[in-house]
């Protein structure tokens, strides 16, 4: 779940259960006001290391 996901700084926890070196893919969707509203898509892959 993420944190903040409707302002332009957003945040996540990764789960603790997560292994090493995995990878996480979060897909973002931004919509304007206008007319017609317009959509983006964007993907962010996140690598997953381990905690010293």
């Amino acid at each position: 779940m993420l944190q903040n996901a409707d302002r332009a700084e957003a945040s996540f926890t990764v789960p603790e259960d997560t292994p090493p070196r995995a990878t996480i893919h979060i897909v973002l969707e931004a919509t304007d006001t206008g007319n017609p509203p317009l959509t983006r898509y964007r993907r962010v892959i996140v690598t997953v290391t381990a905690k010293n």
